[in-house]
C-alpha cells in the first residue's frame, strides 16, 4: 500500500492539505506569506532541501486554510511539481522509526477513505438520519489532523465489521477474570449492576458460562471486550488463560455498533443502554485509543462531581444542560502490572445514553454534524439557518451550547475538553435549545484555588494510588488558571467553533469576523449577566492578543508522549475590546 506519487484520489489531496496546513499552523516549517489577491495568500514554505508553494487564506485563530489542488514544490530551475505528502515528512527531518510510523499513518488514512468512497453508498443527506445512527454516519472524520482515519492495525476487514461506516453489529468478548485482579467502580452492588446492565437473561447466560468452564462467582467477575481487541492481544495474556486467571467464556449477548470514535459502541439490541467505551490499542489522530488506567475507575467520581456541580446551579439548571455520567468502570490490572505494556488493554467504562434525557419533540445530534457538507452540497445545517436566519440562529447556538461551557469555566473553574466530539446538541426542528456534554474521565481540568467550591470534589488519593504524590499538570489539578483557559479556548474556540465560522463564511452565509463577533457579544453578555465574575473573567485573561493551542501533528513527532506541545495562535476574541451596557442584556 503506497500513497501514489502525485495525490490524485479525493483522500489523497484531503489528507495532503491538512498536513500542509498542521504544519502552517504549529510552525513547524518557516514560511512566508505573500498577497495574491484581497482573500488569498501564496505561502511558501521553506524546508531545508526544498521550497514549497501553496495558496490559501488566514481565518479565525490563525488558521490556515489551503486550497487542496494547489501544493507544489519549486524546483531550483524555476519548475514547479505537484507536492508529494513523503516529501514534507523528510522536511519536517523526524527520526526514521518516527517518521516511517507518520507515513504509514498517512497512507493508512488515504487507504480507507478510499475504500469507503468506493464500497459505501453515502446517502445523499443525512439530515433526517436520528442522533444516535447519525454518531455512526459521520465519517468525515477529524477537519484538522491529517491522520483523521489512521486506525493502525486495522485491515480492510477489520474496518468493515468495526468501523462506524459500514454499520455492521457485533458482539462482545466476555471473560471471566479473578475478582483479585479487577479494579471497579460500581454504582450499586455488583450483582444488581450487571443484571440492570444486561438484563436478567444476558446475566445468567454468563454465569451459566463461567461455571460450565468451571468458575465460581465468589472467584470470579466479568469483562466485557472489544471483540478486535481480543483478538489483538490475547497472546498476551497467555500464561493468564492457562493459569485460569483469565478464563474466555466467548461471544454472545446485545449487539453492538461502532460510533464515530471507534472504541465507544452503541446498544442495538437494546438502544435506551448505555454507551459503552472498550479499550482498543490502535493509534487514530494522535492518541492510542486504550484507556488510561487511573481514569477508569476515577471516571464515575469525576461524573459524580460533575453532577453535583451542575444541581447546585439555577443557570445551568434553566439552561437544561447535560453532563452524560460515565457512571461505572473496571480495568483489568493484576498486581504489579500498573506499569507494563498490557496496563489499561483490558478496561470498560459506561456512559449514560442521551435519549433518556430528551423531551417531547427534542431531537439530537452529534456536535460536529454542524460542520458536515452533504452529498447534495448544502451545508448540514443549511435548511435551519435560511429558517431562522444565521444571526438568530448562531446567536442561540452560542447562548445554548457556547455559554454553559464558558460558565463552568468562569464560574465554577472547572475547564472542560469541549471538542466537537465531545458535545451533543439538542434541538427541535433545527433550533439550539441546549447541550449534553461527555466524556470527563481524561478531560477535566481545575485549580484547587480558582475552584468556586470543593464541595463533591473527588478525593483522587483514595481513587488510585497514582495520585498520591503527583505533581500539579499531571492528572486533573492543574498549577496555573492559564491551563484552563488553554483547555477551553483550544477544543471549544480554536479547533471547534473556528470551523464552523470558516464553513459559514466560505458558503456565503456570515464572515468570520461577524461570527465572532457574535461569540464576543455573547461572552461579553455574560459577565453583565454575572457581574460578580468579572473578576473571574478577568483572571481568565481570554481577550489577550495570543493564546496557546495544543500542537496535534507535533505531538505525533516526539516520542515523549508526556510532554505538553504547545504554539502560539493569534486570538480571534481579542479584536473586539468593546464592553455593553447591561441594561441591553435580557439574562
Amino acid at each position: 500500500m503506497q500513497v501514489e506519487k502525485v495525490p490524485k484520489s479525493k483522500a489523497a489531496l484531503r489528507v495532503r492539505k491538512q498536513l500542509v496546513e498542521a504544519i502552517l499552523f504549529e510552525k513547524m516549517l518557516p514560511y512566508k506569506e505573500e498577497k495574491v489577491s484581497r482573500e488569498l495568500s501564496h505561502f511558501f514554505i521553506h524546508g531545508r532541501s526544498a521550497t514549497f508553494r501553496c495558496t490559501g487564506k488566514i481565518s479565525a485563530f490563525g488558521r490556515i486554510r489551503i486550497e487542496e489542488e494547489l501544493v507544489y514544490k519549486l524546483t531550483s530551475s524555476g519548475e514547479i511539481h505537484q507536492a508529494v505528502i513523503a516529501e514534507f515528512i523528510a522536511e519536517l527531518n523526524p527520526e526514521a522509526e518516527i517518521g516511517r510510523l507518520l507515513l504509514q499513518e498517512l497512507e493508512q488514512t488515504i487507504y480507507l477513505t478510499d475504500w469507503n468512497e468506493e464500497h459505501i453508498p453515502q446517502l445523499l443527506s443525512r439530515r433526517q438520519v436520528n442522533g444516535l445512527e447519525l454518531d455512526s454516519a459521520i465519517i468525515e472524520g477529524h477537519p484538522y489532523h491529517p491522520c483523521f482515519k489512521s486506525r493502525t492495525g486495522f485491515t480492510v476487514e477489520d474496518h468493515k465489521r468495526y468501523g462506524p461506516e459500514a454499520g455492521q453489529e457485533f458482539s462482545l468478548v466476555w471473560l471471566a477474570v479473578k475478582r483479585k485482579d479487577l479494579k471497579f467502580n460500581y454504582p450499586k452492588e455488583e450483582q444488581s449492576f450487571w443484571q440492570k446492565e444486561l438484563g436478567t437473561n444476558q446475566w445468567r447466560d454468563l454465569v451459566l458460562a463461567l461455571c460450565q468452564k468451571g468458575g465460581q462467582l465468589d472467584e470470579y467477575t466479568f469483562l466485557p471486550v472489544h471483540p478486535w481487541q481480543w483478538d489483538a492481544i490475547k497472546e498476551q495474556y497467555a500464561d493468564s488463560l492457562e493459569s485460569h486467571d483469565i478464563i474466555e467464556l466467548g461471544e454472545f449477548g446485545d449487539l453492538y455498533r461502532a460510533t464515530q470514535s471507534v472504541r465507544t459502541l452503541m446498544n442495538r439490541s437494546n438502544p435506551q443502554r448505555a454507551m459503552i467505551k472498550l479499550s482498543m490499542n490502535m493509534v487514530h489522530t494522535s492518541s492510542v485509543r486504550t484507556l488510561v488506567p487511573h481514569s477508569v475507575c476515577t471516571a464515575p467520581a469525576l461524573s459524580d462531581w460533575l453532577h453535583k456541580v451542575l444541581l447546585s446551579d439555577d443557570y445551568l439548571l434553566d439552561k437544561g444542560v447535560v453532563m452524560l455520567k460515565e457512571y461505572a468502570g473496571a480495568l483489568f490490572e493484576p498486581k504489579g502490572c500498573q506499569s507494563n505494556d498490557s496496563s489499561g488493554q483490558l478496561a470498560v467504562i459506561w456512559r449514560e445514553n442521551i435519549t433518556n434525557y430528551l423531551k417531547s419533540n427534542e431531537e439530537f445530534i452529534p456536535f460536529n454534524a454542524i460542520l458536515l457538507k452533504e452529498k447534495d452540497g448544502h451545508l448540514f445545517i443549511s435548511e435551519w439557518i435560511k429558517k431562522y436566519g444565521v444571526e438568530k440562529w448562531a446567536t442561540q447556538l452560542i447562548k445554548s451550547a457556547v455559554i454553559p461551557v464558558w460558565h463552568l469555566l468562569v464560574n465554577h473553574g472547572i475547564a472542560l475538553e469541549a471538542h466537537s466530539q465531545n458535545m451533543l446538541l439538542i434541538h427541535k426542528e433545527g433550533w439550539p435549545l441546549r447541550v449534553a456534554l461527555r466524556d470527563f474521565h481524561e478531560s477535566v481540568e481545575y485549580v484547587d484555588s480558582f475552584l468556586k467550591s470543593k464541595e463533591g470534589l473527588p478525593d483522587f488519593t483514595q481513587l488510585d494510588e497514582v495520585y498520591n504524590g503527583a505533581k500539579d499538570n499531571q492528572y486533573y489539578w492543574m498549577q496555573e488558571v492559564e491551563a484552563l483557559r488553554e483547555l477551553v479556548m483550544d477544543t471549544l474556540f480554536v479547533y471547534n467553533l473556528s470551523e464552523l465560522s470558516f464553513l459559514l463564511d466560505r458558503e456565503g452565509f456570515i464572515s468570520e469576523e461577524q461570527f465572532w463577533e457574535l461569540v464576543d457579544k455573547e461572552l461579553t453578555d455574560y459577565i453583565s449577566c454575572f457581574p460578580e465574575n468579572r473578576e473571574r473573567a478577568a483572571h481568565i485573561d481570554y481577550r489577550r492578543e495570543n493564546i496557546m493551542a495544543e500542537s496535534l501533528l507535533k505531538k505525533k513527532l516526539n516520542r515523549e508522549s508526556q510532554i505538553e506541545h504547545r504554539h502560539l495562535v493569534s486570538n480571534s476574541l481579542a479584536i473586539n475590546q468593546d464592553t455593553r451596557r447591561a441594561e441591553h442584556v435580557l439574562c
